[in-house]
């Protein structure tokens, strides 16, 4: 039997005037892992091997529509959820596409929230050392101009090497 290491998801809903408590399991269905789950419910398999396949076509710098295109030919032809392709191939791959796009954009909104928080953390950076060498200048100490500006005193050591030259 198939025994979840991931914890479980329960909801308790009202069906017909009756408590019903539904369980729901969380699991890893990528390749290679659930294999198990993928055991006692080969769609999931099968599903899973398409996806894996939509991702290979991506990786190898197919378009989003070539690479669902060429992941459901594959799948027809060898009989991995062929029925259900062949039923509701435009409404699985309006799902895919909009799954695709939305974790590229979700990528893009990740990478251009490090990319801000670099450039802050750089101007923030910028002003502490332009801070630092300003009560430098104005005579404070070494530790008195650490303290001030939150820069260690060996990084205030540096700046003071180079405001006195």
């Amino acid at each position: 039997s198939f025994s979840p290491k991931a914890p479980l998801d329960c909801r308790l809903f009202n069906f017909k005037g009756f408590p019903v408590q539904l369980s729901l399991l969380r699991a890893n269905i990528a390749q290679g892992h659930s294999q198990k789950l993928k055991q006692l419910l080969p769609e999931i398999d099968h599903y899973s091997i398409y996806i894996s396949m939509v991702k290979e076509g991506r990786e190898k710098g197919l378009t989003l529509t070539e690479a669902i295109n060429q992941a459901t030919e594959y799948c027809i032809a060898n009989d991995i959820m062929m029925p259900y392709l062949q039923e509701k191939g435009t409404e699985v791959y309006n799902m895919l596409e909009l799954q695709f796009k939305l974790e590229d954009g979700m990528r893009v909104s990740r990478a251009e929230g490090k990319a801000e928080g670099k450039a802050e953390g750089k101007a923030e950076g910028k002003a502490e050392i332009i801070l630092a060498i300003d009560y430098l200048r104005k005579g404070s100490s070494i530790a008195e101009t650490a303290t001030l500006t939150g820069l260690s005193e060996d990084e205030v050591k540096t700046l003071s090497g180079k405001v006195r030259q």
